[in-house]
């Protein structure tokens, strides 16, 4: 917190059960604020201020089957804060498109602002070494392993784009397992793929620019994104990406210009760009450079940040 000077201020509020509605509730009865901005896609029953609220996306109701137990809460609480809001802050026009046509919102009410890429993964530095599990040359996917970002077709893909090209290759996986795909280790087994995955759970930000840099690609086929993180860093990294042609990832992907779409439903589809970026040079280069100079153009916090500040009087 130091860098942020002497008006800023960092409250720990507890307990961690009832935190939205009840603790925050109370903190802005006895201490209230004038703008609050709900970074968590909800708002606290009780908030007499002014709030904007931050949307990440819809997939839950899209795909209510991936979400399981929690659809319901993710469905009542998004409905809520965005009804009750100021202004909405959406990551994408795919979520903005989302919040009028599911929630039936104002499109005046929402403002698409994009997420911007964290410089330490367009800083030049050391591709991946050496890390316990990991040997190159590899193929990525970041993310959560839960079902909506739909990896157990990811591993079919590869499974059969190293039939096709007969060489040695890896599928790394690296990401939480909150809410773990059961159907990925099933996948595994089927395929008897244990010796090409590796799956090295959660990975620590320092860790992860090296670890994009030393990729052959990223492939990030979700069957939902509101935006996909992980691909921007990747482009800010310098490595082509395969991404799904549903949901928010289009936004970026630009149809091919920089980075490959698929259809995240077809294994055959997702290894057959896996190939194309592998052996095209010329368009593997043409990729790589048109998301290096997207991600300085449009994605840069800098530029980014003060969209956020505009919009505070704004309410």
């Amino acid at each position: 917190m130091d860098q942020f000077g002497a008006n800023f201020t960092n409250l720990i509020l507890k307990p961690q059960k009832g935190w939205l509605n009840l603790r925050l509730s109370w903190e802005f009865l006895v201490k209230k604020p004038d703008l609050f901005l709900g970074l968590g896609q909800a708002l606290p029953l009780f908030h007499p201020v002014k709030s904007i609220v931050l949307v990440y996306d819809l997939a839950f109701e899209h795909y209510p089957n991936c979400y399981k137990d929690t659809h319901l809460r993710l469905s009542r609480q998004t409905k809520y804060a965005v009804k009750q809001s100021d202004k909405i802050v959406a990551i994408s026009n795919s979520t903005k498109d989302d919040l009028v046509k599911c929630y039936n919102i104002d499109e005046g009410k929402i403002e698409v602002i994009y997420p911007g890429a964290d410089p330490i993964f367009s800083t030049p530095g050391e591709s991946l070494r050496a890390t316990p599990g990991v040997s190159c040359p590899y193929f990525l996917f970041i993310g959560s392993l839960k079902p909506i970002k739909n990896v157990p077709r990811i591993i079919e893909a590869f499974s059969l784009f190293l039939k096709k090209t007969k060489k040695r290759y890896e599928l790394v996986l690296a990401g939480s397992d909150f809410w773990p795909d059961e159907e990925i280790m099933a996948v595994i087994k089927r395929l008897k793929m244990y010796k090409q995955i590796s799956i090295l759970g959660f990975v620590e930000r320092e860790d992860l620019p090296p670890l994009y840099r030393g990729a052959k690609a990223l492939v990030v086929p979700s069957l939902y994104e509101g935006f996909g993180l992980p691909i921007l860093e990747a482009m800010a990294a310098g490595i082509p990406v395969v991404g799904s042609a549903s949901g928010g990832i289009p936004d970026f992907l630009k149809d091919g210009r920089t980075g490959l779409l698929c259809d995240p439903r077809d294994p055959e589809d997702i290894a057959d760009n896996i190939q194309r970026l592998l052996t095209d040079e010329n368009l593997r280069h043409r990729v790589v450079q048109a998301g290096r100079e997207l991600v300085k153009s449009d994605y840069d916090w800098d530029k980014i940040a003060p969209r956020y500040a505009e919009l505070y009087p704004s309410i």
